[in-house]
C-alpha cells in the first residue's frame, strides 16, 4: 500500500502580523459614497478572526505610508517571537504600479513589497507574505470578456498594451509572496469584496 504524503504547509503557530493602509476619499465621504469604512471593518474582522496582530493607518501621505511600511517591517525584525505570516493591505486611489497618498503624491507598490524580501526582513524568510492592493491601476473602461474572444486570435488594443506591459515589467520577486490586485492593469477598481 502506497503511503500518502501530506502536502507541504506553513507553520502558523507563531505571530501573525498585518498592516492596513487606508486613504479615504474626502469627496466620496461628503456624498456618503465611500466604501472605505466597510473595507476597513471587513479587513479588521478578517485579521481578528485569524488571530492577526494588526495596525490600521488612515489618511497618511505617500511618504508617511512608506515610513509606516518600514516601521512595520522593523517591528517584525525586532520581535522576540516567531512570525508565521505577514499581510499588508492598501485601500486607496492609484494608477499603474502606484498608490496615492492623502497628499496626492504617489507611493510605488514596489516600496510596499520589497521591504519584506529575505535580506531586508529575515524574520519572514520561508513565511507567507500577502499583499492586497485595493486601488485603481488606471482609468480605461473594462469592456469585459466576449463569448467569442477565445476563438478570436486578434488582440484588442488594450490587450496588446497589457501584453506589452507585462513583457517589459520585472516585478519584485520575493519567495513565499502573494500579491493580489483589485483591478487589472490600466483599469479602475470596485470596492473590496466582503469575506463570508
Amino acid at each position: 500500500m502506497e503511503r500518502q504524503m501530506r502536502p507541504a504547509s506553513y507553520d502558523m503557530s507563531g505571530q501573525r502580523r498585518a498592516l492596513l493602509l487606508i486613504v479615504r476619499d474626502k469627496e466620496k465621504m461628503k456624498s456618503n459614497r465611500c466604501g472605505f469604512d466597510v473595507d476597513r471593518q471587513t479587513m479588521e474582522k478578517f485579521f481578528e478572526g485569524f488571530g492577526f496582530q494588526y495596525h490600521s493607518v488612515l489618511d497618511e501621505t505617500a511618504q508617511e505610508m512608506k515610513e509606516e511600511v518600514i516601521n512595520f517591517r522593523n517591528s517584525i525584525n525586532s520581535s522576540s517571537g516567531n512570525i508565521s505570516c505577514v499581510f499588508v493591505v492598501t485601500s486607496s486611489h492609484g494608477r499603474r504600479d502606484v498608490i496615492i497618498g492623502a497628499d496626492k503624491k504617489t507611493l510605488a507598490v514596489k516600496d510596499i513589497i520589497e521591504p519584506f524580501g529575505d535580506e531586508l526582513c529575515p524574520k519572514t524568510k520561508g513565511k507567507p507574505k500577502v499583499f492586497i492592493i485595493d486601488a485603481c491601476r488606471g482609468s480605461n473602461h473594462d469592456t469585459g470578456v466576449h463569448f467569442d474572444s477565445a476563438a478570436d486570435e486578434k488582440l484588442s488594443k488594450e490587450a496588446m498594451a497589457t501584453k506589452e506591459y507585462r513583457s517589459t515589467r520585472v516585478p519584485p520577486c520575493i519567495n513565499d509572496m502573494l500579491v493580489a490586485y483589485a483591478a487589472m492593469t490600466d483599469r479602475p477598481t470596485l470596492p473590496l469584496v466582503t469575506f463570508i
